[in-house]
């Protein structure tokens, strides 16, 4: 075994890459935007299929304004998993 770090796997990514920022924001507009149509397709009306909607993107935003305290007082994660280890 040697003592040369061991190299990042290609997935690796920091919270702020946009690749897992971009696929987390497709993925909550893409289901606030088709859920509307999604239940109106399986037998809801339409002002239950907004409320529904409406209901979605608040929980989203309230859910952001209750996770950011517990974020900013959270110890900094390593960078990579091998100066974890160090």
């Amino acid at each position: 075994m040697t003592d040369q770090p061991t190299a990042q796997l290609a997935t690796h990514h920091s919270p702020t890459s946009p690749g897992p920022v971009f696929s987390r924001a497709a993925v909550e507009a893409g289901v606030g935007g088709w859920e509307p149509t999604h239940l109106e397709t399986v037998g809801y009306g339409a002002g239950v299929a907004a409320t529904a909607t409406s209901v979605y993107w608040l929980m989203m935003t309230v859910g952001r304004f209750l996770v950011a305290p517990l974020a900013c007082g959270s110890p900094p994660r390593p960078s990579s998993p091998s100066r974890a280890r160090a």
